[in-house]
């Protein structure tokens, strides 16, 4: 079986930083636990890459999107040979 690598996107990165700051307003132990949900899921990317849905809404695209829901949270990410992007 192959190991991907994930890459976060800066777009990505920036989302994970507002879902974080929005929720720390009210918990930050409750933020802290949504981003580490986060992460685990897409960590299970690097082994099971088919894991998520076809993200239909972008279909036409030049990638094929995938994306898996944690929470209120949609993951969006696409492959390019051994790498998976977080969107």
């Amino acid at each position: 079986m192959n190991s991907f690598e994930i890459i976060w996107t800066e777009s990505a990165l920036n989302d994970l930083n507002i879902i974080s700051e929005f929720i720390s307003q009210t918990s930050p132990l409750t933020a802290s636990k949504v981003i580490s949900k986060i992460l685990y899921r897409t960590s299970q990317l690097s082994r099971y890459l088919k894991s998520g849905q076809v993200e239909s809404l972008l279909i036409n695209m030049k990638y094929e999107y995938r994306y898996m829901a944690e929470g209120h949270s949609k993951i969006i990410y696409r492959q390019d040979n051994f790498k998976i992007y977080i969107e």
